[in-house]
């Protein structure tokens, strides 16, 4: 079995398994309930899936509940699969913070500053390999690697991985780097170009933005840049998203106003039939928030993109409204506003939601007839500017995402509805909260009692991130870890028990750690054991880590559960984690076992993993699958950062209707399948 993206393994293990898991059982991993008609824009001509160019016929075909069927790749992520397992693979960085102290309380998961450049930390320093390190012996291997190895997939992660190292480096070796990667921009490989595109994003050296605005704009200097005549749209799209990685992490005012005008400019000419670009420079935007001057929209009168915060909302907000936008540009306008108001504090934010919350509500009006798209990313927005008190926009906010699953039929809007409920209840407001948090609790455990089966993991989940985004519970309250107790002792699928096994961890629910334990060790499905062990580690439960030990040891040839264990005892800070990788990787005789530990390596992050990743990428019997993989993991233990560069993408980001670029259904080669 061949993954045709590395970077897509762990959604495919986890989506593979879950399939698995419902053929075992007789079901499905959602079972459908009779809902009103879908609102969704017709199919375009020709077969195509409308706004992504994307052909039908590459789509897996299913049998009845999502299962690939013979001659289809088992575990390929579908149009269509609106399980929690997407949500949370996307999202599993974010939420396990593998390069922080288990112990150190809540998160702020959710918002955009948790991300990347703003306030991040790192871990442990001495976890990390130093300067020197990286530049003596990870630095070399990458270089020779580009120029010796002749695979695509093999340069294509030495891209990546020189962009996750770079970062770690001072920036005068930086602008040596962006020389380094310069030439890829010409390769007739459109996968290593691409990389070559993403590498320099990643790197983040002000020395990128002018041969990436040239890629952008399609322009002269840019088709000299590339070795080409017009430069395609895809490449195109990863250069706004490469200017949105430099933007996100630049401290620089001048910098990022600089970016904005160019990404507003090229949005605004784009002319691609994918859309690909425009949504990639709306998403770009977002990513670099300007500073607040402090003006109202009247007082902005027409101000430019770059000129200030507000100018880039109200660009945002034009698009959003004007009915001559391709949808999915419409759609990606929306989250990206929720994104640019977010972090402002309470009172502007309240000011600013004036002039933004009511087109957006409008959208979920019974009379609109917008499409699906727009809807969702309308929802993924609410719950970027909905806080906890009990002002009349945030009522209205509340009730309309409340409504919800009585009124939608699209599956995505009514998920990403629960979560938008549960951020937006822990969100500081401009006055004391007044029962917010009690009202969206008591929706949810509605929900968890009453939803089908599909349904019930994500309220689960939901009541999961209200505790573990709040600052100030350490754990559940007592009526709600019952509740999401008995809907795990109730479950009739793996799916559903595998996402409320989560859900307990994310909610630091110790009194179930006995019976998470038991189902890490008695279960006979690996998407249930593996979730159970991530469950645990969420917890803190240490008292569980010899059961989770055990599991370990006898799952060598059990891909995706080995890598849930190996992350379960990352999280409990077992020393033992690390040595039994390295001993599995010795023994590994599959190629999906081999890339299963090699991304667990690459994710516990440690510097004593350096020397068994080198050994690995530069062992020439080795195949390319493998070496790429290693190298893959070798770019994630150097990067510095708290969480991997696509963790930049993550915030509102709507999986559920995207463009090629952004997350990629068939082959993974969209920003958010990266890890």
């Amino acid at each position: 079995m061949l993954y045709r993206d590395l970077a897509l393994f762990p959604l495919a293990l986890a989506l593979g398994a879950a399939s698995l898991a419902a053929q075992g059982r007789g079901q499905c991993p959602a079972t459908p309930r009779p809902t009103p008609p879908v609102r969704s824009a017709p199919t375009s001509p020709q077969g195509s899936v409308p706004g992504t160019g994307s052909p039908l016929a590459s789509t897996p075909s299913t049998r009845g509940c999502g299962v690939p069927t013979p001659g289809s790749t088992p575990g390929t992520l579908l149009a269509e699969d609106t399980s929690w397992s997407v949500w949370w693979a996307l999202n599993d960085d974010l939420l396990l913070d593998l390069r922080s102290h288990p112990g150190s309380g809540a998160s702020t998961y959710g918002g955009s500053s948790f991300y990347l450049g703003k306030g991040e930390r790192t871990t442990d320093p001495g976890t990390l390999p130093t300067r020197a390190e990286i530049e003596a012996e990870v630095l070399p291997v990458l270089r020779s690697t580009l120029k010796r190895d002749r695979s695509n997939i093999v340069q294509r992660e030495a891209l990546i991985a020189l962009g996750r190292a770079g970062r770690a480096l001072a920036p005068d070796v930086g602008e040596t780097l962006v020389d380094d990667v310069l030439p890829y921009l010409q390769d007739p490989a459109q996968e290593v170009s691409e990389a070559a595109v993403l590498s320099l994003g990643i790197l983040g050296h002000v020395k990128a933005i002018s041969p990436l605005n040239a890629i952008l704009s399609d322009s002269r200097a840019g088709r000299e840049w590339t070795g080409g005549t017009e430069i395609p749209a895809r490449m195109r799209a990863f250069a706004a998203y490469s200017l949105g990685l430099i933007g996100s992490t630049s401290e620089n005012e001048d910098v990022r106003r600089h970016l904005v005008h160019h990404l507003s400019r090229a949005q605004d000419r784009d002319v691609s039939a994918t859309r690909d670009t425009e949504v990639a420079c709306l998403i770009a935007m977002a990513m670099m928030p300007l500073d607040d001057d402090g003006t109202s929209f009247e007082e902005s009168g027409a101000q430019v993109a770059s000129a200030s915060r507000v100018g880039q909302i109200r660009l945002l907000r034009q698009l959003f409204e004007s009915p001559f936008h391709d949808r999915l540009a419409r759609a990606h306008a929306a989250s990206s506003l929720g994104r640019l108001l977010e972090e402002l504090p309470p009172q502007r934010r309240d000011e600013l939601k004036r002039d933004v919350v009511p087109p957006l509500l409008k959208a979920l009006g019974g009379e609109a007839s917008e499409t699906r798209e727009v809807v969702q990313s309308v929802v993924l927005a609410l719950g970027a500017l909905l806080d906890w008190d009990a002002d009349p926009q945030d009522e209205d906010i509340r009730s309309a995402l409340m409504r919800l699953p009585r009124t939608e039929a699209d599956r995505h809007t009514q998920n990403f509805a629960l979560i938008a409920l549960a951020r937006g209840s822990v969100r500081p407001g401009s006055s004391p909260e007044k029962g917010a948090r009690a009202e969206t609790r008591s929706h949810l455990l509605a929900r968890l009692a009453r939803g089908d089966v599909e349904e019930r993991p994500w309220a689960g989940l939901a009541l999961g991130l209200q505790v573990h985004q709040s600052p100030k519970l350490s754990a559940a309250p007592a009526d709600v870890a019952l509740a999401v107790r008995t809907a795990l002792a109730q479950a009739t699928s793996p799916m559903e028990t595998s996402g409320l096994c989560l859900a307990l961890g994310l909610m630091r629910d110790t009194s179930s750690s006995d019976a998470l334990g038991k189902l890490v060790r008695t279960s006979g499905s690996d998407l249930v054991r593996g979730y159970a062990a991530l469950g645990l580690g969420l917890q803190g439960a240490r008292d569980q880590g010899d059961e989770v030990q055990s599991a370990l040891a006898d799952s060598g040839r059990r891909p995706f559960l080995l890598e849930q264990l190996a992350l379960s005892l990352a999280l409990l800070e077992s020393p033992q984690t690390l040595p039994r990788l390295i001993d599995h990787l010795a023994d590994a005789r599959s190629l999906d076992g081999r890339t299963a530990i090699l991304s667990a390596l690459g994710r516990v992050g440690d510097r004593r993993a350096l020397a068994p990743l080198l050994a690995t990428a530069t062992r020439g019997s080795t195949v390319a699958q493998t070496r790429a993989q290693a190298l893959a993991a070798l770019g994630r233990v150097a990067e510095p950062t708290r969480f991997p560069w696509s963790a930049a993408f993550v915030p509102g980001a709507n999986y559920g209707s995207p463009t090629e670029t952004l997350f990629d259904l068939q082959q993974g080669r969209g920003v958010l399948n990266a890890r």
